[in-house]
């Protein structure tokens, strides 16, 4: 009897969401996903009133707002990064000279609430109202809770302040079960950071630590010098900070702990527009940068992350020199380079950075250059294209790289260029299309170079491979690439790559340069109306040679997202389950080095090796996992079935993994694939 009336309650529970559901919405959507904060925005909410039946554990109701560890509302408190979960640290205080690339993590961002009236996390998510951070579930102290861990792509702090006034945003979260909203509730005042109009520049040593400072207007010619830890600057959207004179840097930094948003515009193009030296965990996130002789220069620097930014027309777009590792950067969109590379590394420190989402075009030498450099650095879904005198990828003197879904494309030299000294790299499944060579292989000794998934080629008026042969160069002849050593690639042949990119877009209604193809220097080189678009050398139709190099004069936007009617780029690989795996060997010289850079890796007596899943990466800047942007057990991964930079666009949904070898995965697909 029992029974019956259950199942009656919830035949009636599924008819009144699907009546409430079919009523008119009237909030406006966030990319589609709108969070009710009132009877009126969703008359789901008004259903939260009426007294009814539900399954047990299907109404979790939010409670008080509070810091993960401690008792901290600021944001600039970070703690050591020291048990298997980001929940089971201990939240001691970071020194900041802990080493590895999430050594710390930025606890100050977090906040838990507890739930209750549910047993566990099983079926239950949680939005914001602005779609601003990405939340988490989590039981292990025993009470269900969720844990705001990290930002929503294209979200930062700049969403969470009211710069009128100034003041923060209160905070409205809703949780769900199965999909239905059961409870909001606003949270105010969860930080409490001074935040304070700085519309004149900071000079050196007027920063305050523990200060979020905002540029709320355009700004000429004021520098800000962040020489302090503990400090922010977020330039409200639509303004900018602009230099005309030559010579100052406009943002500079040498601190730990800090933030950076907005758009940073620099014409005098003799000096960096943003230098971090020797600094330490500082996020730069949906930041516009162009115009210094390099855009971001990164001296000396550890553990910073950059997130969405677009920096163009400098001589190196991003500079990493000295000393500077642990690096992260997530969709990256480097463009216009007149200098050496977009992307520049030199120094024998420089080492175990990571990119995800890596979009190098229209350099007028390289598109990432890597010289005289270090060990161990990751790049994964990389799009390098339409570069002039050089090559798409060129490393020399530098160890244990590894490439996974790279796409080289329309380079007057070489696509792929493993130079002189270079040792130990892999490469998984990349696409190749030059006009000279696809793949040059200058190994000569030491660890061999390895090439696996599939190397799909096209278009080489030379050797598809070429330079040295043999077993530990990966290539075993020159001529059509086949593989040699431990390579174990499958080599594909396409008839071309005119129809892989949607190319020259015939509007866009965000750069301000007057159209989409312009007879002189464009006047907005960083605002496009999606973040795989860059400006590059008009010509065509695509690929052709005219287009290749730096846009100095007769432009053309080019929109760097994989066509939707593409199929030798665009689905070309199926969701893995925890058996599809892939291992890549690091330089590393004892266990102790081995767990220190790459906790997840495995020393296996004489070598340190990880264990990751193939077609997919780590989603970065969620403060889950090492961070090294390899898919590892119990990390939040998103699927990759394109090959290159692109990988869809619009909101994360979350798929079903099978377990298997890796374990634990929460693996997510964006809801868009090819425009």
């Amino acid at each position: 009897m029992v029974v019956g009336i259950r199942n009656y309650y919830v035949f009636f529970i599924k008819v009144l969401f699907a009546v409430l559901l079919s009523l008119p919405v009237q909030c406006a959507s966030i990319d589609s996903d709108c969070l009710p904060v009132d009877p009126g925005c969703n008359p789901l909410f008004a259903a939260l009133s009426m007294t009814v039946v539900l399954p047990y554990g299907s109404s979790p109701r939010l409670g008080n707002s509070m810091p993960l560890f401690g008792s901290s509302y600021d944001v600039f408190e970070y703690v050591k990064n020291d048990g298997s979960t980001v929940f089971a640290s201990s939240g001691s205080a970071c020194s900041g000279t802990e080493p590895g690339l999430l050594a710390c993590f930025q606890a100050g961002m977090m906040r838990q609430i507890p739930l209750s009236d549910t047993p566990s996390c099983a079926n239950l998510s949680a939005k914001d109202s602005d779609g601003i951070f990405f939340w988490a579930c989590d039981q292990s102290s025993g009470t269900p809770r969720l844990v705001n861990v990290g930002f929503q792509n294209g979200k930062g702090w700049r969403d969470l302040i009211d710069f009128t006034t100034p003041a923060w945003k209160p905070l409205i979260v809703g949780v769900y079960w199965n999909s239905i909203l059961r409870d909001t509730r606003t949270f105010p005042n969860l930080w409490t950071n001074p935040l304070v109009v700085s519309n004149s520049g900071l000079s050196p040593g007027s920063a305050v630590s523990g200060t979020m400072y905002l540029v709320t207007t355009n700004t000429l010619d004021n520098t800000y010098a962040l020489d302090v830890n503990r400090v922010g600057l977020l330039i409200q959207a639509g303004s900018r900070v602009v230099a005309t004179a030559p010579t100052p840097t406009l943002v500079a930094w040498n601190g730990t702990y800090g933030l950076l948003e907005g758009d940073v515009v620099h014409a005098g193009n003799t000096v960096a527009a943003i230098g971090l030296v020797s600094s330490k965990y500082v996020a730069i996130r949906n930041l516009r940068v162009s115009g210094g002789v390099t855009n971001i220069d990164i001296m000396n620097s550890s553990q910073c992350l950059l997130r969405s930014v677009t920096a163009a027309r400098a001589g190196i777009n991003i500079n990493l020199n000295g000393t500077s590792s642990y690096n992260r950067f997530m969709n990256v969109n480097l463009g216009t380079a007149t200098g050496t590379a977009n992307l520049y590394f030199t120094g024998a420190g420089v080492g175990t950075n990571t990119f995800t989402g890596l979009v190098t075009t229209a350099s007028e030498s390289n598109g990432i250059m890597m010289q005289n450099t270090g060990t161990n650095s990751i790049f994964l879904d990389v799009t390098s294209g339409n570069h002039n005198n050089n090559n798409g990828f060129n490393g020399e003197s530098m160890r244990a790289p590894f490439l996974m879904n790279y796409m080289g494309v329309n380079v007057n030299f070489v696509a792929l260029r493993a130079g002189i000294s270079m040792e130990g790299l892999h490469v998984q499944d990349a696409l190749l299309s030059s006009a000279s060579n696809l793949y040059q292989n200058q190994w000569t000794a030491g660890a061999a170079h390895h090439l696996d998934g599939q190397l799909i080629v096209s278009g080489a008026s030379g050797n598809e491979c070429d330079g040295n042969t043999g077993a530990g160069s990966g290539i075993a002849a020159v001529g059509s690439c086949s593989p040699a050593g431990t390579s174990s690639f499958t080599r594909k042949a396409i008839a071309g790559i005119s129809d892989v990119f949607v190319g020259v877009p015939t509007t866009d209604s965000v750069n301000a340069s007057g159209g989409v193809t312009v007879g002189s220097t464009p006047a907005d080189f960083i605002r496009f109306d999606n973040k795989m678009r860059a400006w590059g050398v008009t010509g065509g139709p695509f690929p052709a040679v005219a287009q290749q190099g730096a846009c100095n004069a007769t432009c053309q936007i080019f929109d760097w997202s994989l066509s939707a009617t593409n199929t030798t780029a665009r689905n070309i690989f199926s969701q893995p389950d925890g058996n599809q795996i892939n291992t890549h060997t690091w330089e590393s010289a004892n266990q102790t080095d081995c767990q220190t850079n790459q906790p997840h890796a495995v020393w296996n007596g004489s070598a340190c090796q990880s264990t990751f899943l193939v077609h997919a990466i780590e989603l970065l800047d969620d403060n889950f996992g090492n961070e090294d942007g390899l898919c590892q057990s119990n990390e939040y991964c998103l699927f990759t079935p394109n090959i290159g930079a692109y990988q869809g666009h619009g909101n994360l949904q979350a798929l079903n993994f099978t377990d298997g070898v890796i374990s634990g995965v929460k693996l997510y697909s964006l809801a868009n694939n090819g425009r």
